[in-house]
């Protein structure tokens, strides 16, 4: 039997979500194929990234939750909850999981990128996504599991689970300060398109910039940017500053939902 500890309103927030999550997942996600040996965790850093104990750094394949605060900066809003649950997740499995390696096996900060699934198989991306914790990503070419994913995202989604509930979020590109940083969840409407050697610009009113390299368009299927034009969408990615305001590369379209105009 689960025993729920600590502070009132964050032992009944794990409580809930350990009995009520089976319920929120549809579909599970495809399970590890093979035997693998077990490894144990040490350290949680947020709700998506976590340390071995044998030194390796995992970046959880498919997800990215709100960043914990530091050298002075502030967490950002959900970031205790999705790092909570992870832990939760990790002690229910007595702190032992199974990898199931990414195609691409490590990012540029030499994390090693994979699914995770606990002693019973049930993968914990799935489990975040569901919960609300986190949004889903799709980084080529580590899209194993990508409907799975999407289902459990758009199933928090529908009942204003987690992040989810919040009235700014998606947040509107004109709420945007200049030089923001970071990963966000936006609402847009497209000025332009265009093609343009290498990749395709989007550009979106308020000043945001999105691009799709050569490489990566044939995920998008017959794209057509003359097409796009006046059509709104929400996005997601990672914001940076470029040359004329803000910009956002997309590498899948699964980064896009477009809306009703």
């Amino acid at each position: 039997m689960m025993v729920c500890r600590g502070p009132l309103l964050v032992g009944l927030f794990l409580c809930l979500l350990f009995f009520l999550l089976p319920s929120f997942v549809a579909a599970s996600c495809q399970s590890f194929e093979s035997p693998t040996p077990q490894v144990k965790v040490a350290k949680v850093f947020d709700g998506d990234t976590l340390e071995l104990k044998d030194g390796r750094r995992i970046r959880l394949i498919g997800i990215n939750t709100p960043e914990i605060g530091r050298q002075g900066r502030t967490d950002e809003t959900g970031a205790r909850a999705a790092r909570r649950l992870l832990q939760s997740l990790l002690e229910a499995s007595a702190q032992r999981i199974y990898l199931r390696p990414g195609e691409e096996q490590q990012d540029r900060y030499h994390r090693h990128l994979a699914h995770l699934y606990n002693a019973d198989g049930e993968n914990l991306t799935e489990r975040l996504l569901a919960a609300g914790v986190g949004l889903q990503i799709a980084i080529p070419p580590n899209l194993q599991n990508l409907d799975c994913y999407g289902q459990a995202e758009a199933e928090a989604r529908a009942v204003g689970r987690g992040l989810w509930k919040g009235s700014d979020f998606p947040l509107d590109v004109s709420r945007l300060r200049a030089r923001e940083r970071g990963f966000y969840l936006l609402r847009g409407l497209v000025a332009r398109a265009k093609r343009e050697r290498d990749r395709i610009w989007i550009d979106l009113q308020g000043g945001v910039e999105l691009w799709v390299h050569n490489d990566e368009l044939p995920y998008f299927g017959d794209f057509k940017p003359e097409l796009l034009a006046g059509r709104p969408l929400e996005v997601r990615g990672w914001l940076y500053p470029g040359k004329d305001g803000l910009r956002m590369r997309l590498r899948h379209p699964a980064a896009i939902r477009w809306l009703d105009r």
